[in-house]
């Protein structure tokens, strides 16, 4: 697993760069009408993304945004998101890790009770294998609040609902003495946490996509590609 420390997240905008396009982890079509044009004349860049879109004429018009931006550098996290992004932007377009990996490794917050938690996708990320997980499986997913953010609209109550929902889902994983997972964000974080770990894939690759950029080698990391393959007992 490479470094990624702070000074290399900032190295990734020039020092002209005002605006930083952040996204819930995916460039979708949302994205390509919403950011990139409210910063469509100050230079900008991206955090690290996947690129899918379910209608091409959505990729086609983020294309064209990105394309006609005079000072844009878009950042991904993988291989066939980078392909794609070639061909938008040419050589603006950059690998990197995810920025979760700035966080460094995490002490668990507690002894885990259980000995196999699943963090399992219930949104249209979902593919069917999640039916495969051993019935006897403490299943959750972090998309069910359970608790109330802090309050608060600006950027230190941001700053405070962002370390909130950390510290959750940091919780959440240090239940399972072992984890099965396909969300992309429990792999890295099962990983921060030093958890031995079941990864399997969302609905368009997007985990499996990353494993093979970045985290493939881990001895901590044992990938499920499909529902026929045995989960962890």
């Amino acid at each position: 697993m490479p470094p990624f420390a702070p000074p290399a997240r900032t190295a990734w905008c020039s020092s002209t760069a005002a605006a930083i396009w952040a996204t819930s982890g995916r460039i979708t079509s949302g994205f390509a009408t919403g950011s990139s044009r409210r910063c469509a004349t100050i230079a900008s860049c991206s955090w690290p993304q996947s690129i899918h879109f379910d209608e091409p004429a959505a990729s086609h018009r983020f294309a064209e945004h990105a394309a006609r931006h005079p000072d844009f550098t878009l950042y991904v996290r993988d291989r066939p998101s980078l392909d794609i992004a070639k061909a938008w932007v040419g050589e603006r377009a950059r690998l990197a890790p995810d920025s979760a990996f700035a966080l460094g490794a995490q002490r668990r917050p507690a002894a885990a009770g259980v000995p196999l938690l699943a963090l399992m996708r219930s949104d249209g990320e979902r593919r069917p294998h999640a039916d495969a997980v051993p019935a006897h499986a403490t299943i959750v997913d972090w998309l069910a609040d359970d608790e109330a953010p802090p309050p608060g609209r600006d950027a230190a109550a941001r700053q405070r609902q962002a370390g909130a929902r950390l510290q959750r889902g940091l919780r959440l994983l240090a239940r399972g003495e072992r984890v099965v997972t396909d969300r992309l964000h429990g792999h890295i974080l099962s990983l921060l946490l030093g958890i031995p770990h079941a990864v399997l894939d969302n609905r368009y690759g997007k985990v499996g996509a990353y494993i093979d950029a970045w985290t493939g080698g881990s001895p901590l990391l044992e990938r499920r590609p499909d529902a026929a393959a045995p989960l962890p007992r």
